[in-house]
């Protein structure tokens, strides 16, 4: 979602923003979920932890930094960096031994360092999105969104 907003708004409208892969918090641990919003003049846009089906607690959207819609039951806290708190909560989720959340560690890594790298150039944004699942590309997101 965030890509897809960050180049509607640059396409359609000559807006630019900063796509930001960082991290959230619901506020009951420490665990930081890797995530990505929009920023625009320093404001928060993010339209996704409204989401219920992502796994987390719902959140509300954000635009500008403004509550929108409040369909959630977390409010979230935003990070760039996972941060000392966050880095020990996955410490002690390795230290478990468990190989089932060891493995859900390294491939959420992993996939969080391939956003970020994503995040760094509008060119890799569009293919990323050009080969979204089920056809879901930009195109065809565009479309359903604005009705043509």
């Amino acid at each position: 979602m965030t890509y897809l907003l960050k180049m509607i708004l640059h396409k359609e409208y000559n807006i630019e923003s900063d796509a930001v892969i960082g991290f959230v918090n619901d506020g009951t641990d420490d665990i930081m979920i890797s995530h990505g919003w929009l920023e625009y003049q320093g404001r928060k846009i993010d339209v996704a932890l409204a989401n219920p089906n992502h796994g987390q607690r719902p959140g509300p959207v954000l635009i500008l930094d403004q509550k929108f819609q409040d369909y959630g039951t977390a409010d979230y806290s935003y990070h760039r960096e996972r941060g000392d708190a966050g880095e020990r909560a996955i410490q002690r989720l390795l230290e478990l031994g468990d190989s089932q959340v060891d493995a859900m560690i390294q491939q959420k890594e992993k996939e969080h360092g391939f956003m970020v790298e994503i995040a760094s150039s509008e060119k890799q944004i569009m293919e990323y999105l050009s080969n979204a699942q089920n056809g879901a590309n930009y195109e065809r997101c565009f479309n359903l969104l604005f009705g043509l």
